[in-house]
């Protein structure tokens, strides 16, 4: 079987240019590649960005045609390349690698459409240039002549790709059951904050927003209070991450988590843009005071509405749901923790199954998936996903031993059930004896106390108790 070789590249390397035709497909590991048409030339275009665990180039390898665009390395980017004759076993490996693959073609299809419709919105008033007509013979030649002159109108546009659904039918905005907290702030975090301003993907407008500076700020991780939760959730003293995880453009509302929002990520537009507009006419947040919780788990719920609009979806909706979960949960709301953490639970199966990740990754998912199994109290299933990531050779020892922490907690916890339950079963034996004996005893007794009334009565009436006849008194 042929080696899927990996490679680190440097920010601003060429992976794969635009034409240029490769005998492998390349899996991100770490770091950001972005896309473009015509790179480096008057024209360029950038599609998007990707980062791990995507694949690129597999236009190329499966239909032997040039490849449609350029892959730059945006960081320094770590890559495995599946050659040609390497394929069919690394997608019999792992069943999940045609299905990751399938979605990436799925995705640069759309990418692809977005591009022909902005280059029709570019020329509608003014004839085409040579470069464009020629990029559009290029990518939609077929046996049939092509219809150039019809790509002008909006009904000949590729199909958009219809949205998928949204986890939560959402009545308003946040979900059913949700209250309100507005007395709840953190003025106290001001001093782990800083000023940055941000770029909204979404409406393109500039705004300022804050940022966590985690370094020499005296921002302190500490331990896990909650030892049941197997999330890896990081502690800090005297600061909750999630209070300024997540980014929201006061001019659109669009939001998303601040490492999403700040890099270069292609949008799909039609999979979200409806229902924010919806939502923009039914809310409004207050962008000039305090922080308040009620702010924070709206800004979480925007970012669910909008998380469609990324490739990294299912991941990103995961990650807002176990926030949510921890949100709900720190300031009392059981119940809706516990909404949260099912949302959170099925969200993570998802990645799981669907998603493409490397093995620590999906170490990490499995644990968040099975703690949180174990914290609803279905021991058998946080057994079960424990056992993925112990079983999981090619990841983390660290991920691999919390597992096997949580698999003996819940073993020992079936063990004490076990016992209780054996000495529940041996004491109520006990009691059982017991009473069946003082039944016993009562009973003997009121035999004893019947058949002496009997011969009582008996002798009373001048009978032979043993006879049961008169006896001759002139005898």
């Amino acid at each position: 079987m042929s080696k899927t070789p990996i490679t680190r590249y440097r920010a601003g390397h060429v992976i794969l240019r635009q034409g240029e035709s490769k005998d492998c497909l390349f899996k991100i590991l770490s770091g950001t590649v972005a896309l473009y048409v015509h790179y480096g030339e008057a024209e360029e275009y950038l599609m998007g960005s990707l980062t791990a665990p995507h694949f690129f180039g597999e236009t190329t390898i499966l239909s032997g045609q040039p490849s449609s665009y350029t892959a730059v390395a945006h960081s320094d980017v770590l890559a495995m390349s599946v050659p040609t004759d390497a394929l069919e076993g690394y997608v019999k490996g792992d069943p999940r690698n045609a299905l990751a693959l399938l979605r990436e073609l799925s995705d640069h299809f759309v990418t692809m459409n977005h591009y022909i419709a902005d280059i029709e919105e570019a020329v509608k008033d003014s004839p085409m240039d040579g470069h464009v007509l020629k990029f559009l013979q290029d990518q939609y030649s077929t046996s049939e002549e092509v219809d150039l002159a019809g790509l002008r109108h909006e009904e000949t546009l590729p199909p958009v790709v219809t949205a998928p659904q949204l986890a939560v039918e959402f009545d308003s905005l946040f979900l059913p059951g949700h209250k309100g907290y507005p007395d709840h702030t953190h003025p106290e975090y001001a001093k782990y904050l800083f000023d940055k301003e941000y770029t909204c993907p979404h409406c393109s407008k500039k705004f300022q927003g804050k940022h966590t500076f985690y370094a020499d700020n005296g921002l302190v991780a500490v331990e896990n209070p909650d030892a049941l939760q197997y999330d890896l959730r990081i502690f800090y003293r005297d600061f909750e991450v999630e209070w300024y995880e997540v980014i929201t453009c006061p001019h659109c509302l669009f939001s998303a988590l601040d490492s999403f929002f700040t890099g270069m990520k292609y949008l799909h537009r039609h999979r979200y843009e409806e229902e924010l507009l919806r939502v923009r006419e039914s809310i409004w947040l207050d962008f000039s005071g305090e922080r308040t919780l009620d702010f924070v788990f709206a800004q979480h719920y925007l970012a669910l509405l909008c998380a469609p609009g990324f490739t990294d979806a299912k991941q990103i909706t995961a990650h807002l749901w176990l926030n949510l979960c921890w949100l709900y949960r720190r300031y009392g709301d059981h119940e809706m923790a516990d909404k949260a953490q099912a949302q959170a639970i099925e969200a993570y199966k998802n990645v799981y199954f669907q998603c493409g990740m490397d093995p620590a990754q999906e170490q990490h998912c499995c644990l968040l998936v099975a703690g949180m199994l174990y914290r609803t109290g279905d021991r058998t299933g946080a057994r079960e996903w424990a056992a993925r990531v112990r079983m999981n050779r090619m990841g983390k020892p660290a991920y691999a031993a919390l597992a096997e922490a949580l698999i003996g907690d819940v073993r020992m916890e079936l063990a004490e059930e076990k016992a209780e339950a054996e000495a529940e079963a041996l004491a109520a034996a006990a009691a059982a004896r017991v009473a069946a004996e003082k039944a016993r005893k009562e009973a003997l007794a009121e035999a004893k106390n019947s058949r002496s009334s009997m011969f009582s009565s008996l002798l009373g009436r001048g009978k032979d108790p043993a006879l049961g006849v008169a006896g001759d008194s002139g005898s």
